[in-house]
C-alpha cells in the first residue's frame, strides 16, 4: 500500500488555517506546514501544484520508497 505524506499551505493571518492546524494536532495527524507568507517559493510551488493562491491548501504528498 502506498503511504502519503499531508502537507498544508498556510498564511499566519488566516484563521482557517490556524483552524485547520489546530484540527490536525488536536486528531493526532501527522503534516507539515508551509508559511507561504513568510517564504515566496512556498507560495510559487503552492501555484505550480493547486493553480492558485487559496490557502490552506491540502496536498497529499507520495512518499518516496
Amino acid at each position: 500500500m502506498a503511504k502519503y505524506e499531508l502537507e498544508i499551505y498556510t498564511r499566519p493571518t488566516c484563521s482557517d488555517c490556524q483552524n485547520l492546524k489546530h484540527y490536525l494536532t488536536v486528531n493526532d495527524i501527522p503534516f507539515q506546514s508551509h508559511d507561504v507568507e513568510s517564504n515566496p517559493e512556498q507560495e510559487k510551488e503552492l501555484v505550480t501544484l493547486t493553480g492558485n493562491r487559496i490557502v490552506p491548501a491540502i496536498v497529499f504528498k507520495k512518499e518516496a520508497y
